[in-house]
């Protein structure tokens, strides 16, 4: 241990460069009126690009000493060895890299709302070491004055505005940029669960207008309408509003075969679930149907005729795979064409397809 602690590890600092030796932040919050920060401080450590090599009893760079010790002399083989195994090439005070943290982190506080906030590195010398020290200066947080809804469709605005409150972000609250992509999910779920099973995250998009001189901010919630090219014009792009779906029918493979997968040459036990005389459960087996379809029925939560809910395929999904007959279950969707023989022409499907894979019978 005195060796290591008596070894000069800067020796192979080149000239003009500096070992890293410490890294610390120093905070100061008095402009922001706050007791408690929205964000945890121990994030800012984590942007940090370059970090000093880790000491041993906080007196002692063991793997730079490796590096250091194997590198004078002849090379051997070794050498080699023990610097891969223990060794540590000596971190080098990299100006740019701080600057870049920096950066970083001022773009990490934008986003709780600190804008304009300052971060300034500095960097004291000394031995051929440098210590650099973040100089985090918080400016007053921006808080959210107004939430403006911008949805073309007069079905998804009035979702949207009756269900605010189980939105994450709030009036008066200060901003935070990463509660905005939690109600993108939050609004995705909720709409997914009532219908409209195309709907995906990427049609949710904000606006931020911060153009105040009294640190608040106004937020506008965008849905973009679905967008189709014409049939009649490929040039021509038509906006359409989002539409909600029902299931029409349900079948299920019980013993699927990936590589029998025509279900055509199938034989069909339908379900005695109808609706309009249309057999809306079948069942595909071949020779014998080998389960009681009543066990199968009672764990399918997706109901003929009515909306699509994503959470009713996740629970479908999970009371299936506990089955324990089965080890492999998966589901498919696709929508129904135009039919006459539908209850309600007006309205748009999806038939689901589930199969079943048995588990391998254990000898």
């Amino acid at each position: 241990m005195a060796l290591l602690s008596g070894c000069n590890i800067t020796h192979n600092v080149a000239e003009g460069e500096y070992l890293l030796d410490k890294t610390s932040i120093a905070l100061d919050k008095s402009n922001t009126g706050l007791k408690e920060l929205n964000f945890d401080t121990d994030n800012l450590y984590g942007i940090i690009r370059q970090k000093p090599n880790k000491k041993l009893l906080g007196i002692m760079r063991p793997r730079v000493w490796v590096n250091s010790f194997v590198n004078k002399g002849k090379q051997t083989k070794f050498k080699k060895w023990l610097d891969k195994a223990l060794g540590s090439e000596p971190v080098i005070y990299d100006p740019y890299s701080a600057d870049r943290s920096a950066d970083k982190m001022t773009q990490y506080l934008d986003n709780y709302g600190f804008f304009n906030s300052r971060v300034t590195p500095e960097v004291t010398k000394k031995d051929k070491k440098a210590r650099v020290k973040y100089n985090v200066e918080l400016a007053r947080p921006y808080t959210i004055k107004n939430i403006y809804y911008k949805i073309q469709d007069p079905v998804l605005r009035d979702f949207v505005i009756n269900n605010e409150n189980n939105f994450s972000i709030k009036k008066h609250n200060i901003y935070n940029a990463n509660l905005l992509d939690d109600d993108r999910y939050i609004i995705t779920k909720q709409l997914r669960d009532i219908g409209y099973f195309y709907f995906s995250p990427g049609y949710i998009y904000f606006e931020v207008d911060s153009a105040f001189n009294n640190h608040e901010l106004d937020i506008y919630l965008n849905i973009k309408q679905v967008q189709i090219i014409s049939d009649t014009n490929p040039a021509e792009i038509i906006k359409k509003d989002h539409q909600r779906f029902f299931i029409d029918q349900v079948s299920i493979n019980p013993n699927f075969d990936p590589l029998r997968t025509d279900t055509s040459k199938m034989l069909t036990f339908r379900n005695p679930d109808t609706t309009n005389g249309i057999d809306r459960f079948l069942f595909y087996y071949r020779d014998k149907l080998k389960i009681r379809p009543k066990a199968i029925r009672n764990s399918i939560f997706l109901e003929p005729l009515k909306l699509y809910s994503e959470i009713s395929e996740k629970n479908t999904y999970k009371q299936l795979s506990s089955l324990p007959l089965y080890g492999y279950t998966s589901m498919e969707f696709r929508q129904v064409e135009d039919n006459p023989i539908l209850p309600d022409t007006s309205k748009k499907y999806l038939n689901c397809a589930i199969n079943l894979t048995r588990r391998p019978v254990q000898s």
